[in-house]
């Protein structure tokens, strides 16, 4: 006797926030639908961003909005949409750590940055901030000549995977590495099924109109397996500081002239109520070859720099080594926008930045109507799914560091 049979229309395999975002959006769209999930919901990038919704300031270079910029730019409003419980999804459950990012420029950088910040194109994303209101732990800083208040929500990331996933409950399932296979169709290696082993023996047959992989660094694989595969992909690495024991929250860039903050911090409460910046920019993106003891050095000349008051003796210091899997771009270069490529039964998916979560599910609902990829009807297989578990959210990278002073 063969395996048992079930079909839906579409399969995305890889639980972050671009997949659980897209499972929500099919769902609502009359798809029967099912996300494969290897390991926790959102491990790896999801759980590792820093939940800013980004705008597109960050990206200036050489005080010019480009690509990026464009591209990112209606996002916080988008955002705001699904937080406020009137968008495309209801995240009104979602914590909102702050209504805005901030952006500080050092006084060495007023003059050359007047015109910028003063132009149509900047005043609509940007509100310079009176000195009374800046946060505590930039008052009376001597590195900090103006802020500026960015259209950027920032929000809790495990929350917003924790809401996500409760809405697709019901089509979620946690299958262990060893236990999936893709079988390969005839043409160019595109799957033709999942073969998935049952908890209590035998196997289930999952069979889709379409698979979508959004699996981040899982996606190379069954790239690889395809002739020719429809787009490469590629790795950026970064290595990400944690600060943990600091007195005041803080969500902010610290502006440089190039398109990369010099400093971005974050704040988070860990389980212990204790507070943690969490710091990205340039100090991440030149950590990514370093050695722990090293960065960890070198965040503390940074932030000594920048933030002479803060005292230090009492802090905790981590760090997280990321690797940013998106779709390949220029050597060294991020794609400007998400990236979701099709190959036969297979679309390939990247969104490239957690702002762009709803954009990408837009472009795949696109690439399914192009194709006349429509509800089918009839029995729903994620029925025969039932017996794995639904995957429990990833642990954010503050519960499962390693700190050192």
């Amino acid at each position: 006797m063969g395996p048992a049979e079930a079909k839906v229309d579409v399969a995305i395999l890889g639980g972050g926030v671009a997949g659980l975002w897209l499972l929500t959006r099919l769902r609502q769209a009359g798809f029967a639908a099912v996300l494969l999930e290897q390991s926790r919901l959102g491990s790896g990038q999801s759980i590792a961003a820093q939940g800013i919704i980004h705008g597109g300031l960050k990206y200036a270079s050489g005080l010019k909005l480009g690509r990026a910029a464009e591209a990112i730019g209606g996002m916080p409003d988008l955002w705001r949409r699904c937080l406020a419980g009137r968008g495309e999804i209801d995240l009104s459950a979602v914590p909102l750590l702050s209504p805005h990012h901030l952006l500080w420029l050092p006084p060495g950088l007023l003059g050359r940055t007047a015109g910028f910040f003063a132009s149509r194109a900047v005043k609509s994303r940007a509100e310079r901030l009176a000195p009374e209101r800046w946060p505590t732990a930039l008052q009376g800083c001597p590195s900090v000549g103006a802020v500026y208040a960015l259209d950027e929500p920032v929000v809790d990331v495990p929350a917003l995977l924790r809401v996500l996933s409760a809405a697709g409950a019901s089509a979620i399932r946690q299958i262990k590495p060893g236990d999936i296979e893709i079988e390969r169709g005839p043409a160019g290696g595109a799957p033709g099924a999942l073969r998935l082993a049952h908890p209590a023996g035998g196997t289930v047959r999952l069979r889709a109109q379409r698979f979508v992989f959004t699996a981040g660094i899982g996606n190379e694989a069954a790239l690889a397996a395809l002739v020719p595969p429809p787009v490469s992909a590629q790795r950026r690495p970064l290595q990400m500081v944690l600060v943990r024991g600091v007195p005041h929250p803080l969500y902010a860039h610290c502006f440089d002239l190039s398109d990369k903050p010099r400093l971005t911090i974050t704040s988070h409460c860990d389980a212990s109520g204790r507070l943690v910046w969490y710091l990205g920019g340039q100090i991440a993106e030149a950590g990514a070859g370093l050695a722990r003891e090293a960065l960890i050095g070198r965040a503390k000349a940074e932030i000594a720099a920048l933030l002479p008051d803060l005292a230090q003796g009492g802090l905790e210091w981590a760090t997280l080594g990321i690797d940013r899997a998106e779709a390949g771009a220029a050597p060294g270069l991020r794609p400007d926008r998400p990236v979701a490529a099709a190959s036969g039964s297979a679309i390939f998916a990247w969104p490239t930045k957690l702002a762009f979560a709803p954009l990408l599910a837009a472009e795949v609902l696109a690439l399914l109507a192009r194709d006349g990829i429509v509800p089918a009807g009839g029995p729903d297989g994620r029925a025969a799914l039932e017996a794995w578990p639904v995957p429990a959210v990833a642990l954010p990278p503050w519960e499962e560091a390693t700190w050192t002073r």
